[in-house]
Formats: structure tokens, C-alpha cells, sequence
């Protein structure tokens, strides 16, 4: 019973997070669910990843051309000045 009553109290200050935090889901305006999924499937979780990552690493994605790459960047920079 102290054992127990020690363990919730070590237990008590911390935080584990919500699983919200813990998994952030990748969303980009203007964007079809389509490419988003075909971006997860590859990966990206974030619009920070995907303008890391450049316009060359999504044009390996499967059905990816330029046009599709460049939405996709231009709608990236739209989410991360938002932050």
C-alpha cells in the first residue's frame, strides 16, 4: 500500500501529453485529400517536413509532377506563416 501510494505520487507530476499532441495531423488549404494522404503515406506529418524536404523529394511521390509539387510547397509556406 506505501509502495502504491509512492508510485501515484511520482506518477502525479507528470504530464503524458493528449494523444492530439502526440500526433499532429498534416492538413494544407487548397490542397485535394488525395495528395495529403499520398504525402502522409510518404512520411510528411508536418508543413515544416514537406518545405525541408523541397520540391525534388516530392516529385518522387507516385503521381507527383511540378504542378502538384509546387501547390503543395505554396500551400506548406501558407501553413507555416500561420504558426
Amino acid at each position: 500500500e506505501e509502495k502504491r501510494k509512492e508510485v501515484e505520487a511520482q506518477l502525479e507530476g507528470l504530464n503524458f501529453g493528449s494523444a492530439e499532441e502526440a500526433a499532429p495531423v498534416l492538413t494544407l488549404p487548397d490542397i485535394h485529400d488525395e495528395v495529403v494522404g499520398a504525402l502522409r503515406q510518404a512520411g510528411y506529418q508536418t508543413a515544416g517536413q514537406i518545405l525541408d524536404a523541397g520540391a525534388d523529394a516530392l516529385l518522387q511521390i507516385e503521381g507527383f509532377d511540378q504542378e502538384t509539387a509546387d501547390a503543395v510547397l505554396a500551400s506548406a509556406q501558407q501553413v507555416q506563416q500561420g504558426n
